[in-house]
């Protein structure tokens, strides 16, 4: 009683909700929607309603210490807030969640339980808090005042480290750091099972992976275009009529994934930089772009194509031929998540468990991630026509109740295509010319695993004089007076066990 009068009393399951569960739900909804606005489910393959207990722990973080810090409710109301919630999160992260998240209820109740140990212990610090306040603040409008002064500096000092990072994290972060760093990362010279090839018409032997990429074809067209529409070249191998018959153009591109021009390398170079900076909105991490003197041509590809339910790293390995490797899948599609997972997997065309035809959807949906295990043709080409024509006549169906097994794929192959180096190159155009090709470098960045598929390709040519002369090769020394012919000293260089070692970086080119 005051003055006849009593404050009413509010029960305390309401007060715990109110201090805990309500802080839930609202926080959800704006990470929710904020995940919506920034695309993060384009960048990390989580869906706006996922995101609202993808974040659960650390919005009940939040919910713990501002509650308390802030006096909203009492500490009995608070901790009894946890077990609702608590028995929820569980479930809600086996279900919802992709990626390393709980396999099961079991982990995510684990997972809660640890979560809930380090609630509680932020939750004594803004008990303490509290406590200090009560201590040393005499009045209760001061006291007021400083409850919500440092519950909101701390929770400023928390939160914004973490949404910034976030924001800096979905806006600046570099294709490079979106395919993140590659297992195999080499020049394609130096593997004996692997060729790089600059058209599809290689032919297909056993044993031997065969690579392609777009970029080469794409780099290729530029130049003709620069040449008055075909390069024509001084002794030309093979492989330049196939290129000159342009069988891929841009049409069979994105428009907003690529980036691709020729001409003289003082004047396109900084107008390429220019179309990457706006095109990538400042994400693009070319590797091959660099002021060079001469004519230039030059192509940069980058093609992100998330899951938007992410597949498991399964935990053993695949016994691919003779070796066992990383693969990733469903294992068990009794649970929730990896069953959702395989909902993304299109049965195209079956003829039996070693001839088959598979797409995996991805958040792009104007994109296929198709895998054909088929007997192959003589040729990549003809192996892919044949696939082609089967996908035409199968529409295919959704049929989730396979197990699934797929190797990792992540690597980062150069190939220097030595075999048109050298060359003349005779241009017909409006300003005729006559140089040699200096350089021809195709880089192709490629990962496939449970999160999905994320391409990035360059390729550079170079005519004219050489911009730099490099001893990357074998090279002979000679020692000998200027008016003989015989040499006093003679030294081969065919491998670097003689050569002076160095722990330095190598500069990009």
């Amino acid at each position: 009683m005051n003055n006849g009068q009593s404050k009413p009393v509010r029960p305390l399951v309401l007060n715990a909700f109110a201090g805990a569960t309500v802080c839930f739900i609202v926080v959800g909804i704006i990470l929710g929607v904020l995940a919506y606005l920034v695309r993060l489910d384009l960048r990390y393959g989580i869906n706006p309603l996922q995101s609202l207990f993808y974040y659960g722990p650390l919005m009940m973080f939040f919910a713990a210490f501002s509650t308390r810090a802030f006096g909203w409710c009492g500490s009995r109301a608070l901790l009894l807030a946890f077990v609702p919630i608590g028995f929820l999160t569980g479930p809600i992260l086996g279900y919802t969640t992709g990626g390393c998240y709980p396999n099961s209820d079991i982990e995510g109740y684990v997972i809660w339980l640890c979560t809930w140990l380090f609630v509680i212990a932020v939750w004594a610090v803004g008990l303490w808090l509290d406590f200090l306040i009560l201590k040393f603040v005499k009045t209760q409008q001061q006291q007021g005042w400083a409850r919500w002064t440092v519950g909101t500096l701390c929770l400023l000092g928390l939160f914004l480290p973490v949404a910034i990072a976030k924001v800096e994290e979905l806006y600046s972060s570099s294709h490079a750091a979106i395919a993140g760093p590659p297992a195999l990362k080499c020049n394609a010279k130096d593997l004996h099972q692997t060729v790089v090839v600059a058209t599809l018409d290689a032919p297909i032997t056993k044993g031997t992976n065969l690579l392609w990429c777009a970029t080469l074809q794409i780099t290729w067209n530029e130049l003709a275009d620069l040449c008055g529409g075909t390069v024509d070249m001084v002794d030309p191998p093979d492989v330049v009529g196939v290129l000159n018959r342009k069988a891929i153009s841009t049409n069979d591109l994105d428009a907003t994934s690529f980036v691709a021009a020729a001409g003289p390398g003082r004047t396109i170079v900084p107008q390429i930089q220019a179309v990457l900076e706006a095109k990538f909105h400042g994400q693009a991490s070319p590797e091959l772009l660099r002021p060079v003197d001469g004519l230039f041509a030059y192509a940069y590809l980058f093609i992100n194509l998330p899951f938007e339910w992410a597949f498991e790293r399964l935990p053993f390995p695949l016994q691919f031929g003779t070796k066992s490797v990383e693969c990733f899948g469903t294992s068990n599609l009794h649970n929730p998540r990896q069953d959702r997972a395989g909902r993304q997997l299109i049965l195209r065309d079956y003829r039996g468990p070693d001839d088959l035809i598979i797409e995996l959807q991805t958040r792009r949906h104007d994109h296929e991630l198709v895998l054909a295990m088929v007997p192959p043709a003589e040729t990549m080409e003809k192996t892919i026509r044949i696939v082609s024509e089967r996908l035409r006549s199968s529409s295919g169906k959704h049929d989730h109740h396979w197990l699934l097994q797929i190797p990792v794929l992540n690597f980062d192959l150069t190939r220097t295509y030595e075999e048109i180096c050298g060359h003349e190159v005779r241009g017909h155009g409006k300003s005729p010319f006559t140089m040699p090709l200096v350089d021809c470098i195709q880089k192709i960045r490629f990962r496939l695993d449970e999160r999905g598929a994320v391409l990035k390709s360059e390729v550079v040519m170079t005519l004219g004089s050489p911009s730099a002369i490099r001893f990357d090769k074998p090279f002979l020394v000679l020692l000998r007076l200027r008016d003989r012919d015989n040499p006093y000293f003679a030294l081969w260089v065919d491998n670097a066990e003689i050569l002076v070692p160095s722990h330095k970086a190598e500069p990009k080119r």
